[in-house]
């Protein structure tokens, strides 16, 4: 049975850039909304001119073939430049009458460089298709593509998080979804990503190792507290300020859940949101919350504090980092 089509789409595309992945985002977007999913291996085509100058191939079978059990189908042509110049031709007047059951997607690399026949050729056939372009962002437009990502989440990014976060991650906007949606999913219903979130979660660093570093803490258990941080600034030697900056967040919302429940809240999606985290890591801060009395905690944060202080130069200048972060340890552990 033919898939309904409930969102009009062009019959011509022009996808153009350095930027990969959304150029690819886009690609899928179009055919998401051409044809159902289980349509797709009879009417799809993903042809790549790429690889030799002159490319051959029967395009006017692949954009005037009848789709099958569908309304429409979908041709890919990447790197559409290096076409055959006859064929350059055929596409010229394919696109200035398309076919109405077919939907075409050119692809090539750069818009502005393109090989088409002609420029002036090539300035017509960009009157009858407007290009989506799509560029690797420069490093002074990356914060500002951050803060887009979370503001369409609900959230906002402050300026040292961000800015962290852009020198950590780089220019990948791929890696930067990643990191956007990983860091998204832990804050759960907090609205406001601060410097310490970016510190925990976005680094060279597994994120694994920093939470077992932090379970040994709590446990109790010196020596594999140890052993985690020899680890981590194996992985990092900068890895100081997300080891305390991870640990003292955490700490702060143990501290927190202890208040919570000392005001008759449960666990649910209300203290998820007091907290700022997803509702599947409440359970875990109450049990904790539970064992762990407002005197530990204290000595926790006043071994927190001398960390810090001593990581940006402070009493403790001329140490090494790991150094610093063992000292915070055995004081947090001390008896």
């Amino acid at each position: 049975m033919a898939g309904k089509i409930t969102r009009p789409v062009s019959p011509v595309y022009l996808v153009a850039g350095n930027d990969e992945y959304n150029k690819e985002k886009k690609i899928k977007e179009v055919v998401k909304k051409t044809m159902p999913a289980e349509n797709r291996d009879l009417n799809y085509l993903d042809q790549d001119c790429a690889g030799q100058k002159d490319f051959i191939f029967d395009f006017d079978s692949a954009v005037n073939t009848v789709p099958f059990l569908a309304d429409k189908r979908v041709v890919v042509l990447r790197n559409f430049e290096n076409l055959a110049k006859e064929l350059k031709k055929e596409l010229q007047e394919y696109v200035e009458d398309p076919a109405e059951y077919t939907v075409l997607i050119l692809v090539t690399k750069d818009v502005k460089k393109t090989d088409f026949l002609d420029i002036a050729q090539y300035k017509n056939l960009c009157k009858i298709i407007t290009p989506d372009t799509y560029y690797r962002l420069y490093a002074k437009d990356l914060a500002a593509e951050v803060r887009k990502k979370f503001t369409q989440l609900g959230k906002s990014i402050s300026d040292e998080a961000c800015d962290i976060m852009v020198e950590r991650v780089g220019s990948n906007m791929r890696d930067l979804d990643s990191e956007i949606e990983k860091i998204g999913l832990y804050i759960g219903q907090k609205k406001n990503i601060e410097e310490s979130d970016v510190l925990f979660l976005v680094s060279g660093v597994d994120v694994k190792s920093v939470f077992d570093l932090i379970n040994a803490i709590t446990g109790k258990n010196l020596l594999r507290a140890l052993k985690l941080l020899n680890e981590i600034f194996y992985a990092d030697g900068y890895a100081g300020p997300l080891v305390v900056g991870a640990v003292y967040s955490h700490f702060k919302k143990v501290w927190m859940t202890r208040a919570l429940l000392r005001e008759g809240l449960s666990a649910g999606d209300a203290m998820a949101h007091r907290l700022g985290v997803s509702p599947y890591f409440v359970g875990d801060f109450i049990i904790e919350a539970k064992k762990m009395d407002e005197k530990t905690l204290s000595r926790y944060f006043k071994a927190l504090a001398i960390a810090d202080d001593e990581a940006k130069g402070g009493a403790g200048s001329g140490k090494l980092p790991v150094q610093i972060m063992e000292k915070m340890v055995y004081s947090m552990l001390e008896k």
